[in-house]
């Protein structure tokens, strides 16, 4: 994939990067685009699981209503669909629109960066080893002591994708065993 990126300035879609965004950057030592891009995505996941706590039954309701809507009229019939949800829409309150607005914002949010990750993680990977690398080499006495440092400083870091894993694990579940 490497000399992919460096002859034909191609990289491919990487699912892993897609599914673990920040964690994988992270188990592959970027650390700092790993830790912006983490936090991000925590962030994300506490507001979702927040907003689905305090607005349970609200959320729930909502959601029904809108899939009631845009099946009972039909796909195909977006003008009665829009004007339907649109009528929906106004009968909320102002808290309840905010609310629904940025719960499926924050989904949609999460997608997104997803699919930046997903599309961009092995040409990020790349430029962070290449600069890795260089650096090494740049700033080694011998060949021998360069040799040395890339055998130490490369590879992964196990330790923090269990961590993360454990983490989210209990960002997920832990709520839903509080209640």
């Amino acid at each position: 994939l490497f000399y992919q990126i460096k002859t034909l300035g191609k990289s491919r879609f990487s699912f892993v990067g897609f599914l673990f965004t920040g964690g994988w950057m992270l188990y592959r030592k970027m650390y700092k685009l790993g830790t912006v891009i983490t936090v991000i995505m925590a962030a994300i996941l506490l507001t979702e699981i927040y907003l689905g706590i305090v607005y349970n039954s609200f959320l729930t309701g909502a959601i029904n209503e809108i899939y009631d809507i845009i099946y009972e009229l039909g796909l195909l019939s977006s003008g009665e669909v829009s004007s339907a949800l649109s009528e929906y829409f106004k009968g909320l309150s102002t808290e309840h629109f905010i609310v629904l607005t940025g719960y499926y914002l924050l989904g949609i949010g999460e997608t997104v960066l997803q699919f930046v990750c997903g599309f961009c993680a092995n040409r990020w990977y790349y430029k962070h080893c290449m600069k890795k690398i260089s650096h090494i080499k740049n700033t080694s006495a011998s060949k021998e002591s360069a040799n040395s440092e890339l055998q130490t400083k490369g590879g992964v870091n196990t330790a923090i994708a269990i961590s993360l894993f454990v983490a989210y694990m209990a960002i997920q579940f832990l709520p839903g065993l509080l209640i």
